[in-house]
């Protein structure tokens, strides 16, 4: 995908301060054109001049003024500060907010409600006259010290600052709270890279069995949806009946990057066929959310002992079958749903077997046409004898000789 150039920033003015403001794209642009725009403009708190930030999502260049616009029409309308209101409202009220943005995919949205309903539980009945940053400090330690990992209880306390300065904004509460940071020991977070095969995805698919029976069709129909089109747990999970074409054999995916349509197989067809009959959502494919189905996976690769394998690892398998299959990689690219430098950067795994086989295809290539060839090496005492043999990945065969009885 060609890159256009960054659109220069443009000067507006905030719709509810009328203070000079900048629209600045900072990441982009996306598969449809669009790039992330950020508004940046400048306030006075407490004497000193301190520059805020707000994102706008994603956009084209003569369509993020109207997201400006918009402002004051999607957003909650401010509200005093009440000494009765708690943690939770404020959440909540953010959240209802967030759900109403124009610019964000439901994915998205579906995330900042796992992440709201975890918080309210943990800070949900504090007061909101009495909340300070120490409180957010507190709620990571405490995170940590249950063994939790350091990039989830950072989300988590970066929502809760993103929330209250939020309802700063617009008088739901009172003083801005600082980014949070996490001191002490932390929790390293280990980053799985092994990919299963194929074999072990079979047997896994085989006997898939989970805690609720009832939801096991839909662990196996998700594994082989995963396996055969490499998609995201949560693009599988958002599936809905209006994208499945069975008779094309083909879905269209919505991820972070976008819609796109792939094939699938004949077998991923008739269990999208058996499925369809006995299902009771008539909009989503599952109706489960994105951990369900991956724990049900999770517990039967255990089962087999196959503990390395999520349904996150099947899209580096999908990866490195499409590239082991000659596929190029910008159609790779194309049905993973990423850039090709992301996809083989993140998802590529080279092994032993790929060496050897693209060295047996550089020789086969570097010998085609060339006769057997027997040349002497007296220096060393072996002759050379050139051979291809491209199944067995066999290059060079060395082997001892008689010095008076080398060719001339």
């Amino acid at each position: 995908m060609a890159r256009g150039a960054r659109p220069k920033p443009i000067r507006t003015v905030h719709p509810e301060t009328g203070e000079p403001m900048s629209l600045v794209a900072v990441r982009g642009p996306d598969q449809r054109g669009r790039w992330y725009w950020v508004a940046r403009w400048w306030e006075i708190e407490a004497g000193e001049r301190v520059r805020r930030n707000r994102s706008l999502g994603w956009h084209r260049a003569s369509m993020v003024r109207g997201e400006v616009d918009a402002w004051t029409r999607t957003e909650t309308p401010p509200a005093a500060a009440d000494q009765d209101r708690n943690v939770e409202d404020l959440l909540l009220a953010w959240l209802a907010a967030q759900e109403l943005r124009r610019d964000i995919a439901e994915s998205t949205a579906g995330s900042y409600r796992t992440i709201v309903t975890r918080l309210v539980r943990k800070v949900g009945d504090l007061r909101l006259t009495g909340f300070r940053q120490e409180h957010v400090e507190r709620y990571g330690h405490r995170r940590l010290a249950e063994g939790r990992a350091t990039s989830t209880t950072l989300i988590d306390m970066q929502t809760v600052v993103t929330a209250w300065n939020w309802g700063v904004d617009r008088g739901l509460c009172a003083g801005r709270l600082a980014r949070p940071r996490l001191t002490g020991r932390q929790v390293k977070r280990v980053v799985s890279r092994r990919t299963p095969t194929n074999e072990e995805v079979a047997q896994v698919y085989a006997a898939l069995r989970a805690r609720d029976q009832d939801r096991v069709p839909l662990y196996r129909l998700a594994l082989l949806l995963i396996w055969c089109t490499g998609a995201r747990r949560n693009e599988i999970c958002l599936l809905r009946w209006c994208d499945v074409d069975l008779d094309r054999a083909s879905v269209v995916l919505d991820g972070k990057t976008g819609r796109r349509s792939i094939p699938i197989s004949g077998r991923a067809v008739e269990a999208l066929r058996d499925h369809r009959q006995r299902a009771t959502d008539h909009e989503l494919v599952f109706g489960v959310l994105a951990p369900k189905l991956g724990s049900g996976v999770k517990y039967a690769a255990e089962r087999l002992r196959l503990d390395h394998m999520t349904l996150h690892s099947l899209r580096r398998l999908a990866v490195d079958t499409l590239c082991r299959s000659g596929v190029p990689v910008e159609v790779a690219a194309e049905i993973t749903g990423h850039s090709v430098k992301t996809m083989m950067k993140a998802y590529r795994q080279v092994t032993d077997d790929d060496k050897r086989r693209a060295m047996a295809r550089a020789a086969s290539a570097r010998w085609s046409g060339c006769p057997r060839v027997r040349a002497p090496a007296a220096d060393r005492g072996l002759s050379v004898v050139r051979t291809v043999a491209l199944d067995s990945y066999q290059i060079d065969r060395f082997r001892p000789f008689s010095l008076s009885s080398a060719a001339p």
